[in-house]
């Protein structure tokens, strides 16, 4: 009877509870790598969708101040170094717009565009400037670097929570127009935005051949989880020459 007692109070050899603990290690393991796994898949996508969302917002705005801009003074104008220019502007007339490049971003010798009073560069200025005074340029040809604010000037790429370490923020890599053909007063022109997440050592190649680095960036502080670029391009065919 002691012994048939002493029997039933036996429990797990140390060979089963090694065993058990190494299969529920193993589980966990495979349970959080699938998280992180599915984590930087989200972090993948959104960060895509707010590439091309705020692509197609900007670019119909575009759209529309081209559409309404006097013809005859729509130019752009770009930074020193065209192939890796740290600014660039865009002057229709009624409204500008002014940018830092992600490569101007990036480079912290660029000399960049701000808001008066404000130490953060640009992103993407929309500003009311029916006197041109963004794109006026001096005698010896350069351009004010600070850019007056007033009731309708917007940054199009601002982040709304105000971090600037964001990863996700976004910056414009290039923009180009071109007029491609002109009959009296009408103007056909294409527009090429290129916008994507601002981090230049999160990516492959320069300039329109940038892609996000598919073997792991050279920076080690980047978040190759949070790079995304696009390119965005339609046509403006406009009358309006004053």
């Amino acid at each position: 009877m002691n012994q048939s007692i002493k029997q039933s109070k036996a429990g797990f050899t140390i060979i089963e509870l090694v065993l058990s603990m190494a299969f529920v290690s193993m589980l966990l393991l495979a349970v959080a790598s699938t998280a992180i796994f599915l984590s930087n898949i989200y972090a993948k996508g959104t960060t895509m969708q707010l590439v091309n969302q705020t692509g197609r917002e900007v670019t119909d705005l575009l759209r529309r101040d081209l559409l309404q801009a006097d013809q005859s003074n729509v130019t752009v104008f770009s930074g020193p170094n065209n192939a890796t220019a740290a600014w660039g502007r865009l002057c229709l007339g009624e409204y500008s717009y002014v940018w830092n490049t992600a490569d101007g971003l990036n480079n912290p010798s660029a000399t960049l565009v701000r808001t008066a009073g404000s130490s953060e560069p640009v992103r993407l200025l929309r500003v009311k400037d029916t006197n041109r005074t963004v794109c006026a340029q001096n005698g010896g040809g350069a351009f004010a670097m600070q850019v007056a604010t007033t009731d309708e000037t917007v940054d199009l790429l601002g982040d709304a929570s105000g971090n600037s370490q964001n990863p996700s923020r976004l910056a414009v890599h290039s923009l180009e127009v071109a007029e491609l053909a002109s009959s009296g007063n009408q103007r056909l022109r294409n527009v090429t935005l290129r916008l994507g997440t601002s981090d230049t050592s999160a990516f492959d190649g320069s300039g329109n051949d940038r892609q996000c680095s598919m073997s792991g960036s050279t920076n080690a502080n980047a978040n190759n989880n949070y790079c995304a670029v696009s390119t965005f391009t339609f046509f403006v065919r406009a009358t309006n020459v004053k």
